[in-house]
């Protein structure tokens, strides 16, 4: 980072190491989620589930509050796909709670698959919001 970086580009860097730690610490966490779904234990699979919901939150938290206004604020042109990602957040934490519900009266294959769709679709918007943030800080450069 340059002693001269703007307050914004600054904060936006900063914001997305914490991002990034975020997600490190994501992986695991699914990863034991879908290990209790392999194990078919449903009290296991719950507290995952839960464990797994309340950091994703906190991490959509950080985006919407400070990533996605930083990089709109550099790159205002840049709106719909920040809507979109936003979007995402909400679609993310829809297919957790309905899952959450499912297990709750059942358990068995479609919430397995579920829960590799929401994996495909979680890697699929981290690789647009990384996409985005460095077509954003190039731009700006």
């Amino acid at each position: 980072m340059r002693a001269n970086e703007p307050g914004l580009r600054h904060r936006l860097r900063r914001t997305l190491r914490q991002i990034e730690e975020q997600h490190r610490a994501l992986r695991p966490l699914f990863e034991e989620l879908e290990g209790a779904f392999e194990h078919a234990e449903l009290a296991s699979i719950l507290e995952w589930l839960e464990r797994y919901r309340n950091a994703l939150e906190a991490h959509f938290t950080l985006e919407e509050d400070v990533l996605f206004p930083g990089l709109q604020g550099l790159d205002p042109a840049a709106e719909s796909e920040i809507v979109a990602l936003g979007c995402d957040h909400g679609r993310h934490l829809d297919v957790l709670a309905d899952l959450d519900s499912r297990l709750r009266g059942s358990f068995g294959r479609p919430e397995a698959e579920l829960l590799r769709s929401l994996s495909d679709g979680l890697q699929a918007h981290e690789r647009r919001e990384i996409a985005l943030v460095e077509r954003i800080l190039i731009i700006d450069s």
